[in-house]
């Protein structure tokens, strides 16, 4: 049977950024709590990556929060399948549709 990643949801401190000129004394130390959710992809003391997208293997979208932005961690606790790759059959270019066939359907001349 196939390990399946666990999915967790990590609260995190969010660092900020601007741009332009700006006066010094205009800083707003505002602090935001921003929340991701994912697939632990791994775990350390330093950090912690998730993904957004998993296959068998691979995975797509990561991020890794650093543990001391990390404010909230919580395994969401789901029940989900890994499907298996299939190969994926396209059909032959004479017989696919392009848009203006469709055009004409709708708009009879």
């Amino acid at each position: 049977m196939k390990k399946l990643q666990s999915l967790w949801q990590i609260d995190w401190e969010d660092a900020s950024t601007s741009h332009g000129w700006e006066d010094n004394n205009e800083v707003k130390p505002d602090r935001e709590i921003v929340t991701t959710v994912g697939f632990l992809i791994k775990r350390s003391k330093a950090s912690i990556t998730i993904a957004s997208t998993i296959s068998e293997g691979t995975c797509n979208s990561r991020i890794t929060i650093p543990m001391g932005m990390v404010r909230d961690l919580r395994e969401i606790k789901v029940k989900y399948q890994v499907r298996e790759a299939k190969e994926i059959v396209h059909p032959p270019s004479d017989q696919l549709q392009s848009p203006s066939d469709d055009d004409s359907r709708k708009n009879p001349s």
